[in-house]
């Protein structure tokens, strides 16, 4: 946030300090934040959640205590995306009381998030000549 010279020049600046504030709801609003003039702000602290939606408030206050209205962004939503997991392409021919490997390769562009993610996994074993799988 910047305050524009042309309409407050920077010997009679109206504006002492900003708030600004997001929530998901219009009840359930982050506490406001202080922000002097001229500061850049960034929140990396919330834990946005899939399917919410999420809108920036921002209001000044002027040395006498004057509240402005607040004006808000957009409104977006925020949308998980799913894991992808590489495709395990070879057949592999395990022996019996031979141990083998497999390597599976996942990725997950949410994983980096605040409330970053789980990831859970399960093997099944499949027998071409009609054995009980075990699990």
């Amino acid at each position: 946030m910047k305050r524009s010279p042309k309409y407050f020049p920077q010997h009679q600046s109206p504006v002492s300090w900003q708030r600004i504030g997001a929530g998901i709801y219009v009840n359930d609003l982050q506490d406001w934040t202080n922000v002097a003039m001229n500061e850049q702000f960034s929140v990396d602290t919330l834990g946005i959640q899939h399917q919410h939606q999420y809108a920036a408030m921002i209001r000044a206050i002027d040395v006498a205590g004057n509240i402005s209205d607040s004006v808000s962004t957009d409104i977006i939503r925020r949308i998980n995306s799913a894991p992808i997991v590489t495709a395990i392409t070879e057949i592999i021919q395990a022996y019996e009381d031979v141990s083998f490997t497999q390597t599976i390769q996942f990725t997950d562009v949410d994983n980096a998030t605040v409330l970053s993610d789980l990831f859970t996994y399960k093997l099944l074993t499949t027998h071409q000549y009609g054995h009980v799988p075990a699990d």
